[in-house]
């Protein structure tokens, strides 16, 4: 429904019928045709708190060319209505059209559905405004996606409809899922980030992934710390095996914490202190049993080289630092 291209001498309403009874038809729900309906019935209040919009539900410049066009003689599509149980109809399809007609005192016709479950009406709601006149902002169809997979649309299926990559919805149900859980062991899921809490959410025992998100807020670990600590917890066959190996990664960041009367602090980590923590780290993780016993000559003899090179390196390093 191209509701901005309207002209006067053109029957709108009719062309559009069987557009929106194509839409209705799809989203598996009955509806019945009522010309000049009776706009006092709406309630407002709920129609614009029902609105896709997050935080604006009306665009004030859409509202006034709508009525501009309107007492002009243009003719506007049908909303889509629902009825509630008090009596009064609430706006699916719209909103801008309804305040506009309200101001040029003029009537429109309408849809008004007759059976649909809340999900139904929640799901047409936020596909009407991707589908047709102001589309929301990218912002607004995410979080009307996650609230359609929250009641229980598939999420493909609620991505699709919202125009959203599934992969996007994704990645915001996993940080949704990481802050959930952050926030019921006791913390502020802001504290620590979208990636930092989704890596976090790796960790399968609540008990550890309380110890470690008070070790990432101690010692201000980066995403890339976590990546490197997760494998290690998750290598261990209990909880107890890896609250050992968050105290040992405690241990080996005491020298980027500092002890204050508050508790634990961490200190600014330097561009050369995450330079050498990533070689420790490289060399920490080496297996030596993993190299194969029957080593070229040539070979072996390269990386003893290469070592030994590397020894000295370091060792001019720590004499840097005495």
């Amino acid at each position: 429904m191209a509701i901005a291209n309207m002209t006067p001498a053109t029957d709108v309403a009719t062309n559009a019928r069987p557009e929106i009874e194509a839409w209705l038809q799809s989203r598996g729900v009955s509806a019945e045709y009522e010309s000049d309906f009776g706009l006092y019935l709406i309630d407002k209040e709920t129609s614009l708190r029902n609105q896709a919009r997050v935080g604006q539900p009306l665009i004030d410049e859409v509202v006034e060319r709508y009525e501009v066009a309107m007492r002009d003689g243009a003719v506007f599509p049908p909303i889509v209505l629902y009825q509630t149980s008090k009596n009064k109809y609430v706006v699916v399809d719209g909103n801008h059209r309804v305040q506009a007609a309200l101001r040029a005192e003029t009537s429109l016709d309408a849809y008004v559905i007759k059976e649909a479950s809340p999900t139904q009406i929640t799901l047409m709601t936020y596909e009407a405004n991707t589908r047709h006149g102001e589309p929301t902002s990218q912002a607004e169809r995410e979080q009307q996606a996650m609230h359609l997979v929250d009641l229980g649309t598939p999420l493909a299926e609620a991505a699709s409809m919202l125009g959203i990559k599934a992969q996007r919805l994704e990645y915001l149900q996993s940080d949704q899922e990481a802050a959930k859980r952050l926030s019921s062991l006791g913390y502020n899921p802001n504290e620590f980030g979208v990636t930092l809490r989704r890596r976090m959410h790796n960790v399968r025992s609540d008990v550890v992934l309380t110890s470690l998100a008070r070790l990432a807020l101690d010692t201000k670990m980066t995403a890339t710390d976590i990546d490197n600590a997760v494998p290690r917890i998750n290598a261990q066959r209990n909880e107890g095996q890896q609250i050992s190996v968050v105290e040992e990664i405690r241990r080996e960041r005491q020298t980027l914490v500092k002890e204050s009367a508050g508790g634990s602090v961490g200190e600014k980590r330097t561009r050369p202190l995450i330079r050498i923590n990533n070689i420790v780290k490289r060399i920490h993780d080496f297996d030596a049993n993993s190299l194969p016993k029957d080593m070229d000559p040539v070979v072996k003899e390269q990386m003893r080289t290469a070592l030994m090179d590397a020894t000295r390196r370091l060792a001019a390093v720590l004499e840097k630092l005495s």
